[in-house]
């Protein structure tokens, strides 16, 4: 079994996994993107349940 760092950028509009190699490459990388909840103006929130389905 290969040993790497798994890497969870979580943003605004989405959230990217990578695996990287020790040395630093990356081996895989996925994206995708949920959206921004916004019923009042000046006001957003997200549903946390969509960054684990992501």
């Amino acid at each position: 079994m290969k040993q790497g760092v798994l890497s969870i950028d979580l943003g605004t509009m989405g959230v990217k996994i990578s695996l990287v190699s020790l040395e630093g490459e990356i081996q895989k990388s996925a994206y995708t993107e949920y959206p921004i909840i916004s019923e009042t103006p000046g006001q957003a929130e997200q549903d946390s349940a969509l960054w684990w389905e992501g």
